[in-house]
This record gives structure tokens, C-alpha cells and sequence, in this order.
């Protein structure tokens, strides 16, 4: 039966990933994929799906019971940013420094922003909220393809921040270091070294897509190739942000106010429970009383839009999450675990391979770190190998295939941009998928010469 199991756990993820590549909403395709882990797991069907204790339909209410207050605060922040101006307004005094004849030192500062943004701890979905409607007029006013998107903000949410820089607070690095007793600022040379490398890396990818999209001629819209919608006449679109008088855009200083308040409130006061949720709610009132006056629509049409907005990316994030939860429960599940333990001799290449394995399985770095440090890892430090190196590692390992279709920060992003999967999903996995490749292979270089 574990056999079957086994080709049920592969079915299911396969099935989860054609779903989404497909368009089929994440909402239809998690729980199809779910009941084929149930059905071939020969686990009860009902009571898996349905309990209000642990259940797929648990793990979805949970979620959404932790999250939705964050989403619904950070998308009317959003709406209130854009339908402002604010973002336009922040979009070209970047400009002003970088120069809109370069638009790769646009996309540079849009990733480094991240960057910064990230390594201070602040949750990847809150830097969605903070730089893509901001990006949205940057990629507007220099007519870039909208589509590349994902490369500025991946690079600076989902590569070295995430699992490689020393000292970052994402919780592939907090994880590890609490199981295994390491610090977070533990492998320096491993960290430092993997980050110098994939971000050379993620950079050049970056210069490479945009002067090939600049070459072919592609603009603001030419994204909508991958949609059903027309391309529309440049001279009659109202959404051109260079139509937009400067008198009617709040001043910069007050357009980034709210951000900085936001991410001021969440450094300075990070050990309050719900904090970022508090910091969202002032920045949010702060939007209603400065911007009132640039508002092109009224707060109740703000409101109930961020609202709508809201339930779909924090429906559908959980829906994965419930999925990835189910399928590690399953003994199709253990017994790729354990095969893959049985098989692999050397500790490292075992850590890795299963790493890089669980990281696709669930979709989730920290979710296959949390499962990696209670379970494999102190066998494999009892074998030799140093705690530093299973810590950094395990991280970087899991993260190589971490961005399916399904991931539920895809599926975030996606939603926030608005932009199909088909349309971002090569760029997306070249820089999270090959900066993490990238970032492996320069760990296993370190580890071999040095531990």
C-alpha cells in the first residue's frame, strides 16, 4: 500500500501544479488534489476534508483565521496608494534619482528596496503590498512590460533574504537555528559567500530579460498578450500615468509616510502580538486623512474593493497550505522519506537531495525546514556533519522548487499583480528556483573545502 501511496502523493502534485497552470482556481484544484492523496492513502475521505479539528477544511479556516486581517488591510492599502496617486508619486521621484532613461536602474532599485525591506523582517506578503502598486508606476512610466514584474520583486523578497544572508529573520533561518541550537547568524562564509553568488546571479538575469524585451519592442501592455483582453490605443487609455498632473499627486514626502510609519511601527515594537496587523490599521487611517483630497473614488468604494479583493488571495493561499498539510500526514509521504534516507550514503548529498525533494512535495521552504529539523537532522549531525551546514543548507535546498504553481506566495502575487501564471511563471522560477540552484551549489563548494 505504501506504494500506492506513493504514486497517489505524486499524482496529487502533479494534478495540483496542472491545475494551476491550467487557470483552474486553486479553490477547486487543492481540494481535488487533496482527496486523491486521501483516496490512494487510504486515509478516511470525510473526516480528512471535513473535521473542525484537523481536517483540510481546518487548515483552511485557520488560516484564514490568522491571516485575513493582514490581507484585507494590506489590499486597501494598495487601493488607497493607487487610486492617490501616492504610488506615482514615489514611482517618479525613484525615477528622478535612478533616470528614466535607465530602466534597469529602475528594476535594480525596486529589487534592492525589497531587499531592505525583507532582511528588517518584514512578512514578503506586506513587501507585496508595499512595492508592486509602486512598481505598477514605475514599469507604467517607463512603458516596461509588465510582465517582468516578478523579477525585481522575487530577487528582492524570495532569493538572499529569504534563506542565504546571516542574520535574516524569515523563518527558514529562525527554524533552524531554534532545533538546532545554531544562531541566526550562524555559516557566515556559507551565507555570505551563496548570497554574493546568486544575487550576481539574479541580477544579470534581470539585465538579460529586460534588454531582450526592450529589443523585441514589448511596452506597459504588452502583457496583455497572454490574456483575453485587447491591447489598448496608447493615445486613448486613461490608465497612462504620465497623464496625471503633478498638482493632483500628494508630495513625495507625504505619499511614503504611511510605508515608513508602517515599517517603523512593526521594527520598533516587533515583540507586540498582532503587531503588523496594528501597523497596517494606522497606515491604512493615515491614507484616509492625507490623501483625501487626491482620491479619485470615496472611502466606502475603497473599502468594499479592498474587501473583495482580500478573500480570494487569502482563500487561495490557504487552500494550499491545507494541502501541503494533508500530504504530509499521508504514508505516501513517509515513504518518500524514508526511501529517500535508505538510499543516499553521504549526509550531505541525503540532506540535500531529500531538501530540494520535500521542498517540491510541499511547496513551502519553512514548512520542509520544520519538518527537516525535528526529524532527519540530528541523524545526520550524529553522522559528522557540522549543525551550521545542515542550518544553511536545508534552507537553501528546499527552496529550489519551494515556487510551484501552487505555492501559496505565487498564488499571492499572482493575485496582487493580476497577471496570469503563464505569463510569469519562467521568470519567477529562474530567479527564486536558480538563485536557491545557484546558492546550493556554491554551499556545497564552501562545505567541502572548509567542514
Amino acid at each position: 500500500m505504501e506504494i500506492i501511496g506513493f504514486i497517489g502523493v505524486l499524482a496529487a502534485i502533479c494534478l495540483i501544479i496542472l491545475f494551476s497552470a491550467k487557470g483552474l482556481n486553486i479553490l477547486i484544484g487543492a481540494p481535488l488534489a487533496t482527496m486523491v492523496v486521501l483516496v490512494t492513502n487510504r486515509m478516511n475521505v470525510l473526516e480528512w476534508m471535513l473535521s473542525p479539528e484537523q481536517s483540510y477544511l481546518a487548515s483552511v479556516g485557520n488560516f484564514f483565521v490568522s491571516m485575513f486581517a493582514l490581507f484585507i488591510l494590506g489590499t486597501i492599502l494598495s487601493q488607497y496608494m493607487q487610486d492617490s496617486h501616492a504610488t506615482t508619486s514615489i514611482a517618479r521621484t525613484v525615477l528622478k534619482i535612478v533616470g528614466r532613461d535607465k530602466p534597469f536602474n529602475a528594476l535594480f532599485a525596486l529589487a534592492v528596496i525589497g531587499l531592505l525591506i525583507s532582511y528588517g523582517g518584514i512578512n514578503s506578503v506586506i513587501v507585496y503590498f508595499a512595492i508592486i502598486p509602486i512598481a505598477h508606476s514605475v514599469f507604467k512610466e517607463l512603458d516596461i512590460n509588465w510582465r517582468l514584474i516578478c523579477i525585481p520583486v522575487f530577487l528582492g523578497v524570495a532569493s538572499i533574504t529569504m534563506t542565504m544572508l546571516p542574520g535574516t529573520p524569515s523563518p527558514t533561518n529562525v527554524i533552524p537555528a531554534e532545533a538546532l541550537g545554531t544562531s541566526m547568524t550562524a555559516g557566515k562564509l556559507l551565507g555570505f559567500g551563496a548570497s554574493i553568488v546568486a544575487f550576481i546571479y539574479g541580477v544579470a538575469y534581470m539585465k538579460f530579460r529586460l534588454d531582450k524585451s526592450l529589443a523585441n519592442g514589448e511596452t506597459f501592455y504588452s502583457y496583455l498578450e497572454d490574456t483575453d483582453q485587447e491591447l489598448p490605443d496608447p493615445d486613448e487609455s486613461d490608465l497612462d500615468e504620465e497623464e496625471v498632473a503633478e498638482e493632483d499627486i500628494p508630495p513625495f514626502f507625504l505619499s511614503i509616510l504611511p510605508m515608513l510609519v508602517l515599517i517603523g511601527i512593526i521594527f520598533m515594537f516587533s515583540e507586540v502580538t498582532n503587531i503588523v496587523v496594528i501597523a497596517l490599521l494606522v497606515a491604512v487611517l493615515l491614507c484616509a486623512i492625507f490623501f483625501r483630497k487626491y482620491l479619485n473614488s470615496s472611502d466606502k468604494e475603497l473599502l468594499n474593493e479592498g474587501a473583495a479583493d482580500a478573500v480570494m488571495p487569502t482563500l487561495a493561499m490557504g487552500s494550499t497550505v491545507a494541502f501541503g498539510t494533508v500530504l504530509i500526514e499521508s504514508t505516501g509521504f513517509n515513504f518518500i522519506v524514508t526511501f529517500l534516507n535508505s538510499v543516499l550514503a553521504n549526509p550531505v548529498l541525503r540532506l540535500t537531495i531529500v531538501s530540494v525533494a520535500l521542498g517540491a512535495i510541499t511547496g513551502s521552504s519553512s514548512g520542509t525546514v520544520g519538518i527537516l529539523v525535528n526529524t532527519m537532522a540530528p541523524e545526520i549531525i550524529a553522522e559528522g556533519v557540522d549543525p551550521v551546514v545542515v542550518h544553511r543548507i536545508s534552507g537553501v535546498a528546499s527552496s529550489i522548487f519551494a515556487l510551484l504553481p501552487h505555492a501559496g506566495a505565487y498564488i499571492t502575487f499572482s493575485s496582487l499583480t493580476h497577471l496570469p501564471q503563464k505569463s510569469t511563471y519562467r521568470d519567477s522560477f529562474a530567479i527564486v528556483g536558480g538563485c536557491h540552484f545557484v546558492a546550493l551549489i556554491t554551499m556545497l563548494v564552501i562545505t567541502y573545502f572548509f567542514y
